[in-house]
């Protein structure tokens, strides 16, 4: 693993509250990235179901860069907060652990800021699926 005083590309922030239900499509689509240089940053806020377990059981071999951080209750922003304040990557992403992405979404990110250095939010269209 790199040094972790260095930083990285990127830093993914996701906050979790009982969402052991959502983590297999979590790791699925952080795993799927064909942009691989991020870190992960799991914030949970004080779940009372079995999320840390799973992660726990489920993250101990993965090949991504993760953090996991257990708050007390605090609600998604505070947890966003908690996520950045032990971010090491230039560039934040904000990701909820219900959502999908497709497989090139943090490479387009990634070379969109590097090529827009003027340029401090991205944002982008979703599409909801029920």
């Amino acid at each position: 693993m790199n040094d972790p005083d260095l930083l990285i590309p990127v830093t993914v922030i996701v906050p979790l509250f009982n969402r052991e239900a959502f983590l297999p499509q979590l790791l699925n689509t952080l795993t799927s990235q064909t942009f691989t240089e991020f870190e992960v940053i799991l914030v949970d806020d004080g779940s009372t179901d079995n999320t840390a377990q799973w992660i726990s059981e489920n993250l101990k071999d993965s090949e991504i860069r993760f953090k996991y951080i257990w708050q007390e209750n605090g609600g998604p922003y505070k947890a966003r907060n908690n996520g950045i304040s032990h971010s090491r990557g230039k560039y934040i992403v904000l990701f909820d652990s219900d959502d999908e992405w497709p497989p090139y979404h943090l490479a387009e990110f990634y070379n969109a800021m590097v090529d827009n250095p003027d340029v401090d939010w991205l944002f982008g269209s979703i599409k909801r699926i029920d």
